[in-house]
């Protein structure tokens, strides 16, 4: 699951095109499994990413709340910080 939701917050900013070019460029990084491969997956396409092991139902709401963007992409990055604990900062 996570590497499917790294590979929409990639597509969403428009980093990659597709899953399949995600997955490439993780792969240079390490496994699917391992959050600190997609940390550095997506910080090379250019996006800010932190890991935080603490993330619960108040922070959802509060990067939804907070997002500079649209609902959407605050939904995107609240889902990928509390069900992965892996956070886009825009």
């Amino acid at each position: 699951m996570l590497h499917v939701a790294a590979a929409m917050v990639a597509a969403f900013y428009k980093k990659v095109a597709t899953q399949e070019e995600y997955e490439r460029v993780r792969a240079r990084y390490g496994d699917t499994t391992s959050v600190f491969a997609h940390v550095e997956a997506l910080t090379s396409l250019g996006l800010r990413v932190r890991f935080v092991d603490n993330a619960d139902a108040e922070d959802v709401m509060e990067a939804i709340e907070l997002a500079s963007l649209s609902w959407s992409a605050g939904c995107i990055r609240a889902t990928c910080c509390a069900v992965n604990r892996l956070c886009v900062q825009t």
